[in-house]
């Protein structure tokens, strides 16, 4: 047996490809599922049938390119080859034509008109997602990026709110079950506002699930609004037409749900500005138009002792009323006033919660696994901050 290097294989199998009949001049048919053009004007694709996948690749002499569109069924002419950089079998093709349409982008379309007819795609079921949510439940892989890009977005944006993870898989073929029943599952929890169902960018292959007719009727069976985040900003899937809000990406998702905690205070500042300035003006044009009525009644009136007296008495009841309506809308904007600090974060604050975060990178701690023996941590509460050490 010999002991041979990577680029003695690899040039052993080139070998090989370039003298087999049927390698060297080879057509194959199958569904373009990859496609992208380098500035060379070379073009690198991906074909797939039911069951695999092979690269390939159309030198910017070769014939064709223009038919490599995602989903269409391509007939590519070529030889089959090694690239040895990276070890990779792919097809160097010269002319390739069309070849009907992919099964797997029929399979969708096809499943999208079902469901369009059905209603579930109707923009008059949507639902408007909520102001401020208490508890968002969350369904994807607790592995995935898109779990850790969504809990670091709304912890900084909206810390209060509590956030359930519906782990599932996101890709493959048990993963629309396992979405689907996720979905229903978050559904039967108490006082759930809304619900996000997202994953990272992939490949169309790897959206497949969202696709699944299982997964769209888990959606549209919600009793609560659903947003999806799935993929990235050009990837959309049957998930997306169904849910009451498309984001484009996991992220895009999580902002879309929660409010943002800095603009909230800043609008209550504004808010009890306004207020605290109706209501002096209100005062002040108010003794304002009673001194000049005043005013006017001693001029005008004849200078009768007897009158005077009734005057005076009418002027103090006058200003006994006007008091009153000024005590009466005063009472009902520090009404609003109280109302308005009641939905503030930092009445939260003050009915004695708090937040308990690193200082360093601000995380927010929900749990216990999330700091061990030693951490400094920051408890934030009504009236300031408390530094603390993790003894136990």
């Amino acid at each position: 047996m010999l002991d041979l290097t990577v680029s003695q294989i690899l040039n052993h199998i080139e070998v090989f490809f370039e003298n087999d009949e049927i390698l060297s001049d080879v057509v194959v048919v199958g569904e373009v599922s990859r496609v992208s053009t380098a500035a060379s004007g070379h073009s690198y694709f991906t074909l797939k049938d039911e069951e695999s996948l092979l690269d390939g690749v159309i030198f910017n002499r070769g014939i064709g390119s223009e038919n490599l569109l995602m989903g269409e069924m391509v007939r590519v002419f070529g030889r089959i080859a090694v690239y040895k950089a990276q070890g990779r079998m792919q097809i160097v093709s010269n002319i390739i034509q069309p070849a009907g349409s992919g099964t797997l982008q029929s399979q969708i379309d096809d499943l999208k008109k079902k469901l369009d007819a059905e209603g579930l795609f109707d923009h008059s079921r949507k639902r408007t997602l909520p102001n401020y949510p208490v508890k968002i439940g969350i369904v994807t892989s607790e592995d995935a990026a898109a779990w850790g890009d969504i809990k670091r977005t709304i912890s900084t944006r909206f810390p209060l709110v509590e956030v359930i993870l519906a782990h599932t898989l996101v890709q493959g073929d048990k993963a629309p079950r396992l979405i689907s029943e996720a979905l229903y599952e978050l559904n039967k929890l108490p006082d759930i506002d809304v619900i996000i169902l997202a994953r990272g960018g992939g490949s169309p292959e790897d959206l497949m699930p969202f696709n699944d007719e299982l997964v769209a009727r888990a959606i549209f069976s919600s009793l609560v609004p659903v947003v999806t985040g799935i993929g990235h900003e050009d990837d959309w899937t049957i998930s997306d037409y169904v849910a009451d809000f498309r984001a484009a990406t996991p992220t895009a998702a999580a902002v879309a749900v929660v409010p943002d905690f800095v603009k909230i205070s800043e609008s209550i500042g504004v808010i009890q500005g306004t207020l605290n300035d109706r209501i002096q003006n209100i005062i002040s044009e108010t003794n304002s138009r009673l001194k000049l009525t005043v005013s006017e009644l001693n001029v005008n009136l004849p200078d009768f002792d007897n009158d005077k007296l009734k005057l005076d008495d009418l002027v103090s009841k006058a200003s006994n009323s006007i008091n009153h309506v000024i005590s009466s809308r005063s009472d009902a904007y520090k009404r609003i006033y109280g109302n308005l600090h009641l939905m503030s974060p930092q009445a939260t604050l003050e009915r004695g919660y708090s937040i308990v975060h690193k200082p360093i990178s601000n995380k927010v701690i929900t749990k216990k696994s999330d700091v061990t023996s030693g951490d400094l941590l920051k408890i934030t509460i009504s009236d300031g901050d408390i530094d603390v050490v993790v003894e136990d």
